[in-house]
């Protein structure tokens, strides 16, 4: 629990934009960032998209990331993931 909580958090220390699934959430992320006192920049898969060509992003943090891979690669069945602390 509390996942988009610290994305937010580590989006505002890091200064990196969240990648997120549509405009519902996005104003979701944009909602609890001002309610927990946090800036931040969210841009939706859509719009990720569109921008991404022009070399803006560098570094992004993805809220839902099996959402994020169905959207650019929906032949992708099934993922794994590891954190690096």
């Amino acid at each position: 629990r509390g996942k988009t909580t610290a994305l937010i958090k580590e989006s505002e220390k890091t200064g990196y934009p969240i990648i997120c699934a549509n405009t519902i959430s996005k104003k979701y992320i944009y909602e609890l960032a001002n309610n927990i006192g946090c800036v931040v920049c969210a841009f939706t898969f859509e719009e990720y998209e569109k921008n991404r060509g022009l070399g803006a992003f560098k570094n992004v943090l993805v809220d839902e990331l099996p959402l994020f891979m169905n959207y650019f690669h929906p032949e992708i069945k099934t993922t794994t993931l590891t954190l690096d602390d």
